[in-house]
């Protein structure tokens, strides 16, 4: 920690995000993780919202946040990896 490293990754990933055209990053994390959250919120992350969080299939996930690359709305997050078109989300 405090070495810069971590946030030299996180430009680094979000810039070939928007080389791809990603419309948002979205991360899951746990409240407990300081130095973590600290650095996604300077990095222009922001928590969700009761009524924008995504169902998860990890126990230790408390906190859901999303970078928008360019301006969405909450219906438009995407779905998770795990859950299907099938499961009706």
């Amino acid at each position: 920690q405090g070495t810069g490293i971590g946030g030299a990754i996180m430009d680094h990933l979000i810039g070939h995000a928007r080389k791809l055209g990603a419309d948002i990053i979205w991360l899951e994390t746990n409240d407990k993780l300081d130095a973590a959250t600290r650095l996604y919120s300077r990095k222009g992350f922001r928590p969700l919202e009761a009524g924008e969080l995504l169902p998860t299939p990890y126990s230790r996930c408390n906190m859901q946040m999303v970078l928008e690359l360019q301006r969405i709305s909450p219906a438009s997050l995407p779905r998770p990896p795990w859950r299907g078109a099938a499961d009706g989300l």
